[in-house]
């Protein structure tokens, strides 16, 4: 399970105020660099998703 990592704790719960403070401070991450933090912070809830049908 992904989400019991402690990388992906991490990642969950200090990525969204990094974000949100590089782009107050006008130095927004590269999409590439957000997607993929964006993907990996989904990969476990699309797995779940999957396993539940």
């Amino acid at each position: 399970r992904p989400e019991q990592t402690l990388l992906y704790q991490i990642v969950d719960e200090y990525y969204p105020a990094f974000a949100a403070l590089m782009a107050e401070q006008g130095k927004e991450l590269p999409g590439y660099v957000q997607r993929e933090f964006e993907e990996f912070l989904q990969s476990p809830r699309r797995s779940a998703g999957r396993q539940s049908k």
